[in-house]
């Protein structure tokens, strides 16, 4: 089973989980994406969105994880626009794009004036009975 797992920055800078690469195996906490949606959609639309199954979550995931293979990684980048109280965090429309990418580090920088937002990684889990809902 393939699943499309959303990651936020926190997760790898907080060190929930470590840098990895395509090919790597490795163990996530891994839960439903709901929550995401409304954050992500502005970006990319709803028809990407709606392909997340998984996000990693090690603040609210108290399980073993678990297991796959590293397949793609997709890197988000987008424009941060003012939320009402003029603090930077409010997603810009359409800003969002994609880069491909073969790892996954703890900082990323900008890219053409671009923010990093977060990955989305195919990851194998087809020896695993899947991630908890």
């Amino acid at each position: 089973m393939i699943c499309v797992t959303w990651i936020m920055p926190d997760q790898i800078q907080g060190n929930v989980i470590e840098p990895f690469s395509v090919g790597y195996q490795l163990t996530w906490p891994l839960v439903s994406p709901r929550g995401y949606e409304d954050y992500l959609t502005p970006y990319v639309g709803e028809e990407e969105v709606s392909r997340i199954t998984y996000a990693v979550d090690g603040y609210f995931y108290f399980g073993s994880g678990v297991t796959g293979t590293v397949l793609a990684i997709k890197k988000l980048y987008g424009e941060l626009g003012l939320l009402e109280n003029g603090v930077r965090g409010r997603p810009t429309p359409g800003s969002g794009r994609f880069f491909t990418g073969t790892e996954a580090l703890r900082w990323e920088d900008e890219k053409e004036g671009l923010e990093f937002i977060g990955y989305m990684v195919d990851l194998d889990v087809s020896d695993e009975a899947g991630p908890r809902e």
